[in-house]
């Protein structure tokens, strides 16, 4: 059973994407609804939160990360795997795990689905608004991450262009967070 759109709007369009805001139902029936509010959802891989962390001075802080699969490394913004409850707790630890960065402004910005017939496949993006450094990273063994690099908006938008953030979980969230500010 492919969900069902029960209201669609078209939030960012540009030449290479369009992000929409939909109210849904998924394959199993289950509604998402009030796009604005975080959702609760249990553990899964299929739910992933991606975190837009900005400094007190408006810098953004990418991580840069290594992927094996191209044995390049990418700067890409702080996500992973929802493996509590709630997205915003999973969010908080991304953030803090990755960059040892925290925020006690957290705002939920856009469900983003990966997979539209798989519609619980989905990033859940946050904005970590007036985030402060308090502690060395607390990384997975696993992971191959090298802290927290910070870079004005200019800067960011140059790298997108130019091609120096290629990861399209990163290039989707920032074209939101761009998008939010105007």
């Amino acid at each position: 059973m492919h969900p069902k759109i029960l209201k669609e709007n078209i939030i960012y369009t540009n030449q290479f994407v369009s992000i929409y805001n939909n109210d849904l139902t998924t394959a199993r029936n289950t509604e998402f609804t009030d796009q604005n509010q975080p959702v609760k959802y249990k553990g899964t891989n299929n739910q992933r939160v991606v975190v837009i962390p900005v400094t007190t001075d408006n810098k953004i802080v990418l991580t840069k990360e290594f992927y094996p699969e191209i044995n390049e490394h990418l700067f890409v913004l702080p996500n992973d795997a929802v493996a509590e409850k709630n997205i915003e707790s999973a969010a908080q630890r991304k953030l803090k795990d990755d960059t040892g960065f925290t925020t006690n402004s957290l705002q939920y910005v856009q469900r983003i689905i990966k997979i539209p017939k798989n519609s619980d496949r989905c990033n859940h993006t946050f904005i970590a608004h007036h985030s402060k450094y308090t502690s060395p990273l607390n990384l997975d063994p696993n992971d191959n991450i090298k802290g927290g690099h910070h870079f004005d908006l200019d800067q960011i938008k140059k790298m997108c262009e130019n091609g120096s953030i290629i990861d399209t979980v990163s290039l989707i969230a920032i074209n939101v967070y761009i998008e939010s500010l105007k």
